[in-house]
């Protein structure tokens, strides 16, 4: 397998990890660095250092240069305990991004429709025309075994107007547009429910609307299998 056969979206997830790997082997080292040392300069080599100055003119007249200086209060290292701090910020903000990038994961693997590597079902270009022919429910399981929803509203709304024309609802015609099959349901009593179909199968098929498996299974789907419920 060479990088072109890998998919866009699995080489991003690729590089995700391999950053997120790197950042785990440098945390460690980060946590592990040196402490840093204080260096001590004895009194006679701070003398030698110091004693070619003399400060005695920045001293203001009448008043005399104190001989002990206080000395600064001594703190606490706390070096040890901020590099800790941040490795454990760091830690979880990579484990935060390796959660997310295992979720797109397995939601894309879940979700085929996702995916953008995915090879569309052959069903006939010219289907419409022999819906009574065609082996429509197999498409149909085809088309959702590969994720390929839009192609399931498709086959699934002819599936509805194969049953409607045999429930006696409409006279199927080859020529005839979804606009003549709703004006012909106007006395049904799922009129309504055949307008919604109509309208979401237009959108999707011809509008090239994206459809996701969730909208497939929770709103399209349960309206067309409503309408192959029609008794004639």
């Amino acid at each position: 397998m060479t990088a072109r056969d890998i998919p866009l979206h699995n080489m991003a997830l690729l590089r995700s990890f391999t950053l997120i790997f790197a950042l785990l082997w440098v945390l460690p080292t980060m946590a592990q660095l040196p402490e840093p040392t204080e260096r001590t300069v004895s009194a006679q080599a701070w003398k030698e250092a110091i004693g070619h100055l003399d400060y005695s003119r920045d001293v203001p007249m009448g008043k005399a240069l104190p001989q002990d200086l206080p000395s600064l209060p001594e703190t606490p290292a706390s070096n040890e305990w901020s590099r800790t701090w941040v490795a454990y910020v760091l830690a979880g903000l990579v484990l935060t991004l390796l959660g997310w990038l295992l979720y797109r994961m397995l939601s894309d693997a879940r979700n085929p429709s996702l995916t953008i590597d995915e090879e569309p079902v052959e069903v006939p270009e010219n289907m419409e025309r022999r819906i009574h022919s065609a082996d429509l429910e197999t498409y149909l399981r085809q088309a959702i075994a590969i994720g390929d929803y839009r192609q399931a509203a498709r086959v699934h709304f002819l599936l509805v107007i194969r049953h409607l024309s045999r429930a006696g609802a409409i006279q199927w015609a080859p020529h005839k547009t979804n606009r003549e099959y709703t004006y012909e349901m106007l006395q049904h009593p799922a009129k309504s429910a055949f307008q919604r179909a109509a309208s979401a199968f237009e959108h999707i098929w011809y509008g090239r609307a994206p459809i996701s498996r969730t909208t497939y299974e929770v709103e399209v789907a349960p309206l067309f299998d409503s309408l192959l419920a029609v008794r004639p």
